[in-house]
């Protein structure tokens, strides 16, 4: 869970940005290519007139059968490029093709320069990859206007706030309370509690006090 948006550090990429580092579209034409210079992992991406862009990879996302990779703008929008890799199958997919209606701007690979809200890390992705993600500036959901307090997903976004339960615990207190209470024992919850977490967790992850840092 902590390893889904972390980073770039070259160890971590299991992507292939060497030999099966192309990816073509329908029609056979070649719209990205994944390369390594310097060291350094980037993307290179054709747009609709034909020219390339080429931008470094800053960031991964997963860590195990398949991993994105995403970009830091000067603005301080980070954006998940087109293509991903996937590990069972050894090769470059159009994941968004695959999720997404016929119509999603983000699954059309040469769209990818244009740089629109579609392919935002921030706001499309960052609520359920990072943790405590909030608005640094009332009103404004813009992607260099969020902030998260951890790139991965840490304990208190599934189980809630534990500060109460580890002050019970270092104090040799018994602790009584019920499993919809931070933190959350998913395993003896029942069909309705799980319904009831649902609900709670959100609102108590929300008020946590820890004031979050800025995504780097």
């Amino acid at each position: 869970m902590s390893r889904m948006f972390r980073p770039y550090r070259p160890e971590n990429v299991i992507g292939d940005f060497r030999v099966n580092n192309q990816f073509s579209d329908e029609t056979g034409l070649l719209v990205a290519r994944m390369s390594i210079q310097r060291d350094k992992h980037y993307f290179a991406i054709r747009d609709k007139s034909g020219s390339w862009q080429t931008y470094a990879v800053d960031y991964t996302i997963g860590s195990k059968w398949q991993q994105a990779y995403a970009t830091r703008l000067p603005t301080g929008d980070i954006h998940v490029f087109p293509v991903q890799y996937s590990a069972i199958q050894g090769r470059w997919i159009n994941y968004w093709k695959v999720i997404d209606p016929p119509s999603s701007p983000r699954a059309v690979v040469t769209g990818f320069n244009q740089i629109t809200p579609a392919t935002n890390y921030q706001t499309n992705c960052a609520p359920c990859h990072t943790s405590q993600l909030r608005s640094i500036k009332a009103g404004s959901f813009t992607g260099h206007d969020l902030e998260f307090t951890e790139g991965g997903i840490n304990c208190e976004m599934c189980h809630g706030p534990a500060r109460n339960h580890v002050l019970a615990m270092t104090s040799a207190e018994r602790s009584d309370q019920s499993v919809i209470q931070a933190p959350v024992d998913f395993h003896h919850a029942s069909a309705r509690e799980y319904v009831a977490i649902l609900r709670a967790v959100p609102r108590a992850v929300g008020s946590a006090p820890a004031r979050p840092r800025r995504a780097r």
